[in-house]
């Protein structure tokens, strides 16, 4: 019984403690969007966190295709210290703008797990890179052409987020996604902006197809 009452307590400050976070986001997120965006502005932001849990890796087999980038956070105090969503918009701006020049659009971008751990990746139907891959805790490593990239990897709701800084994303882009070396000039730009950051990571969001 004496459980029964706790847990009913703990729930209670726990549903107290998130309001209480998402009103105060809300407040941030209001100088860089309108009222009535803010609401979806925060719920995405506080949803990209850095993924904690162990993969599993029979739940990564599978077929992944490239939806969206995001800035990643690595904890739900990122966007307080930071001061809220005008830096993390600016920067997910972007990276985005990166992404477009590389040639790296939603529904363009592949990535294939296979069940004997080999995968590929293909942008606009052409294999860009293929190799192995492995689960190190929280983390998904790809191995090609005798250079291991190890991500940061969550599954929620049928999408695998793939997150990283500046240096290993950009390993993604060139090595894996076969990305030109000429975007080093405009990745730059996002690279020196999450160094004045700490806490925000760049981030690749695929479904399952």
């Amino acid at each position: 019984m004496k459980m029964a009452v706790a847990a009913i307590i703990a729930l209670g400050l726990s549903q107290t403690a998130n309001a209480q976070l998402s009103n105060l986001l809300k407040k941030t997120a209001s100088s860089a969007v309108s009222s009535s965006t803010a609401t979806n502005v925060v719920s995405n932001l506080v949803g990209n966190l850095l993924g904690t849990n162990k993969l599993n890796e029979k739940n990564l087999v599978g077929t992944w295709t490239y939806s969206e980038p995001c800035v990643v956070l690595e904890s739900e105090n990122v966007l307080t210290n930071i001061g809220g969503t005008v830096v993390t918009s600016s920067i997910e701006q972007k990276f985005s703008n990166v992404l477009k020049k590389a040639k790296i659009t939603p529904g363009k971008v592949v990535l294939k797990l296979n069940s004997d751990k080999s995968f590929t990746m293909k942008v606009n139907g052409k294999t860009t890179s293929k190799g192995t891959w492995s689960v190190s805790g929280s983390n998904l490593v790809l191995t090609m052409l005798g250079k291991s990239i190890k991500i940061n990897a969550s599954l929620n709701a049928g999408k695998l987020q793939l997150a990283a800084n500046a240096s290993k994303m950009k390993d993604l882009l060139t090595t894996g996604l076969g990305a030109a070396s000429s975007i080093s000039s405009s990745f730059g730009t996002v690279s020196n902006l999450l160094k004045k950051y700490n806490g925000l990571y760049l981030g690749l969001k695929f479904t399952k197809s």
